[in-house]
């Protein structure tokens, strides 16, 4: 999964790491995924109990922040999950 997206939308000028995790947590509420970025490495974390579809919808979501370089839901960070999602399910 990973290495599709990867292969299709490279982020460029950081390497991203993918986990999984038994808890994902953001701001003491548990979540099923997160991107957080230091310095040029993006960590995507992933609730392992997810379900497949889930997961990659997690996967999606999160690999469009870093691919955007942008934590929050603007237009810009909607165009990359919009890449992200043709790119996973080879969608033109």
């Amino acid at each position: 999964m990973v290495a599709r997206l990867a292969g299709e939308l490279p982020v460029k000028g950081c390497r991203v790491r993918v986990r999984r995790s038994a808890q994902v947590m953001i701001h003491h509420e548990r979540v099923a995924a997160s991107a957080s970025r230091t310095g040029r490495v993006w960590t995507i974390t992933i609730d392992a109990g997810l379900s497949r579809g889930e997961l990659v919808d997690a996967l999606i979501h999160e690999w469009a922040h870093a691919h955007s370089g942008d934590l929050t839901h603007s237009a810009r960070w909607g165009r990359s999950y919009a890449a992200a999602y043709r790119a996973f399910h080879g969608t033109a």
